[in-house]
C-alpha cells in the first residue's frame, strides 16, 4: 500500500509511515467517516463554507485531508448557487439595457421552460468541475506519474476553487443590480481568485514545483473556457431557435 500523505509505498502490516510518519490509523477512522451521516454531513459542509469564507487558502490546502462525500454535496450546493448567478445577473442584465428581444426570453424562461434550463445550467457546471479535475489528475498521475495524487484530491480543489468563486460572483450579480460594471469587474476577479486556489491546492502537495503547478492551472483554465464556450453557444442556439427570430437581428438591437 501506499502512504496517503506523502506517497510512499508501505508494508501492508505497517502501522506507521516511515517517510513521513502519518498514522495508518488516522486513515481507517477517515474512511470510515466517508460513510454518509446526515447530521455529520451538514456540520462538516457548514464548517467547512466557514472556513472557505475566513481562509481560502488554507482551506483549499487542507481539502485533501477533508471527506470526500462532504466535497461532494458541497459542490452541488456551489452549482446551485451558480445557476442562482446566472438568473440574477440576467434579471439586473435585462434591467440595464432593456430591449425587446431581451423581454422575449425572460419571457420565454417563464413559459414552463425553467426546469430544463436550471437541469442543463447543473449538468453543465458539475460537467465543468469533474472535467477540470480530471485534467488535473491526467497530468499529474498519468503524465507525470505522481500516484500519490488521486481524482478526488483533484476534484477537492476544483469545488473549493469553485465554491469560493461563486461567493464572488453571487455578490457580483447583487452589485449588478446597483451598477452592472462593476458587477462585471467582480466576476472578473472570481475567475483570478479561482486560479490562485487551484494553484495553492496542487501546490499543497508538494510534488511538483511551483513552475509546473502554474502551468497546470494554465491548461486546467483554458479547459474550462474551451467547455464553457461549447456549452454557451450551444445554449444560445437553444435559445435563439426558441424566440422564433433572426440571431443578426438579436445582434443589432444589443449593438445598436
Amino acid at each position: 500500500m501506499f502512504c496517503k500523505n506523502c506517497g510512499q509505498q508501505m508494508s501492508d502490516d505497517s502501522k506507521f509511515c516511515g517517510n513521513c510518519g502519518t498514522n495508518v490509523n488516522q486513515w481507517e477512522s477517515s474512511n470510515i467517516g466517508n460513510t454518509f451521516d446526515i447530521k455529520e454531513t451538514i456540520n462538516e459542509i457548514g464548517v467547512e463554507f466557514i472556513s472557505l469564507v475566513k481562509n481560502p487558502i488554507n482551506t483549499v490546502r487542507e481539502s485533501k485531508n477533508k471527506n470526500n462525500n462532504t466535497y461532494m454535496i458541497f459542490g452541488l450546493l456551489a452549482t446551485i448557487l451558480a445557476v442562482l448567478n446566472v438568473y440574477i445577473y440576467k434579471s439586473a442584465f435585462v434591467k440595464a439595457i432593456g430591449g425587446s428581444y431581451a423581454n422575449e426570453g425572460i419571457n420565454y424562461l417563464l413559459k414552463g421552460k425553467h426546469f430544463g434550463i436550471i437541469l442543463s445550467l447543473l449538468i453543465s457546471n458539475i460537467a465543468i468541475i469533474a472535467a477540470s479535475a480530471g485534467v488535473i489528475f491526467l497530468i499529474l498521475n498519468v503524465v507525470l506519474k505522481k500516484s500519490s495524487f488521486t481524482y478526488f484530491d483533484g476534484l477537492k480543489i476544483m469545488i473549493a476553487g469553485y465554491t469560493y468563486s461563486t461567493l464572488i460572483i453571487f455578490i457580483g450579480t447583487i452589485i449588478s443590480y446597483i451598477y452592472l460594471p462593476l458587477g462585471a469587474i467582480l466576476m472578473g476577479i472570481s475567475i483570478i481568485a479561482y486560479m490562485i486556489l487551484v494553484y495553492e491546492g496542487i501546490k499543497s502537495f508538494e510534488i511538483v514545483d511551483n513552475n509546473m503547478c502554474l502551468y497546470i492551472v494554465l491548461i486546467v483554465m483554458i479547459s474550462i473556457m474551451i467547455i464553457q464556450y461549447l456549452i454557451i453557444t450551444n445554449q444560445i442556439s437553444k435559445l435563439i431557435k426558441g424566440f422564433g427570430v433572426d440571431p443578426t437581428d438579436i445582434m443589432q438591437e444589443f449593438l445598436f
